[in-house]
Formats: structure tokens, sequence, C-alpha cells
């Protein structure tokens, strides 16, 4: 088995979810816990770091082990940001990024990460969403999913495809609920989620979606959905 790939997941992924990632011939890398964000957020990867191609952009406070663990598979870069506990001072790094377009509150990105985004001639769509990424599937390079109206608003101005859903069912410990776009990855012709859309009201319409795009689902575990902070790949 040759693993090309590899997944940056949240501590709190499940083994079933681990090994489902490892069946898909994609290595798991763990991020660390973050102490300086809410403790239900701690492991969220889309918090801590943005991943652009192949390079990692990481929060100043980065764990070296986690840099040591990516080893060959990506550059990473340190960014100037510290992550803080309160909204929106730990979203620094979660932009939603579909082909050309990236989604974030443009006056919280992090200004190493807006630096080469604009270097990539990446277009910086300006929403009031800070959890941009946890808000957004991210289905193809011109296909989104989201329950955040503005976000979906701006992909359709800007001429992508996107599917507004209800918002909610999905469970983040800590808090009401989690967001689809954290309970979710995407690489290649696959579009993965933590747990079973079997719960979700849209279930049929996202399946249908991520078909008309092109793409399939795959499902990590049996389990609900859970909001890990997404699943970010390399």
């Amino acid at each position: 088995m040759t693993i090309d790939r590899t997944a940056i997941i949240s501590p709190d992924a499940t083994r079933e979810m681990l090994d489902s990632l490892v069946k898909f011939d994609i290595r798991p890398v763990i991020i660390p816990r973050c102490p300086g964000v809410a403790p239900p957020l701690l492991g969220h990867p889309d918090l801590q770091v943005f991943v652009l191609g192949r390079t990692v952009y990481c929060h100043r406070n980065i764990d070296a082990g986690f840099l040591k663990s990516l080893g060959s598979f990506a550059d990473t870069v340190i960014c100037p940001t510290e992550l803080g506990p309160e909204y929106p001072a730990d979203c620094s790094f979660n932009i939603a990024l579909a082909g050309n377009c990236a989604f974030h509150r443009a006056d919280i990105t992090d200004p190493v990460v807006r630096s080469a985004l604009d270097k990539a001639s990446v277009r910086m769509l300006d929403v009031r969403q800070g959890y941009s990424r946890c808000s957004t599937v991210i289905v193809s390079k011109s296909a989104i999913i989201t329950a955040d109206a503005g976000i979906h608003r701006r992909a359709e101005e800007n001429g992508l495809s996107s599917l507004l859903v209800v918002p909610g069912h999905v469970r983040l410990p800590g808090y009401e609920h989690g967001f689809l776009g954290g309970a979710s990855g995407s690489t290649g012709d696959t579009v993965f989620f933590t747990g079973s859309l079997d719960r979700h009201p849209d279930r049929d319409a996202v399946i249908a979606f991520i078909m008309q795009s092109g793409k399939r689902a795959a499902f990590l575990s049996r389990g609900p959905l859970v909001d890990l902070g997404s699943i970010l790949f390399l």
C-alpha cells in the first residue's frame, strides 16, 4: 500500500475514523491541543493552521512535535498570530478555500496567510463569519455547501455553485451544535464526513449536490456527525 496523502485531524477523532482514513490510503496526522483557545475547540485543526497547496501555515505557538510529524509531507510556515480564547481571536486561520476563492472575515486573517493568498492570485471574499472554514464544506474548486447565508451569497456572486443547508444537526460537545464544514474534508474525488448524514434533514440534497459536482461522499464512522474542526488534506 502506498500512502501519498496526509490528513491533519483532531485528537478527538475516533479510532474508527482514523482507520477509515488509512483504508483510503490516507495518512492521519494528529494535531496537538492548543491551550490558547476555548476548551471545546482545543484540538480543532482549522483554528490552528491553514493549508495552501503543500504548505501549512501555523499559529506562532504551534507544537514543535507537530511540525516534526509533518516531516517531508509539507512545508511549514510559522505565522505571527497568537490565538486567543474568545471569538474572533481564535479564527485567523479559519479560511474556506475553494479553487481561487477564499472566504473569510478579512480584518482578522493572519497577515502572512493573506500575503500568501495574494501571491497565489486567490481572491479574498470578505464575509462576516469568522469561522468560515467550519461553516463550509469544500466540495470542489467551484462548489461548496454551507449553512451561512452570507457565505452562500458571496459564493454565488462569484460564480461558485453553493448549496444552502439548515444549520445545526452536527455535534460539538460544549456547544449547542457544530458546523457541517467542521465535520468534513475533501481530497481527490471524495468528500469525507466524520459521521453519518442520516440524521441531517438535508441529507439527500447534500449527497445529490456532491454527486452533481462529480464527487462522492464517504463517511469515516457510523456514528453521528461531529465537528472536529475540519479534516485538512495535503
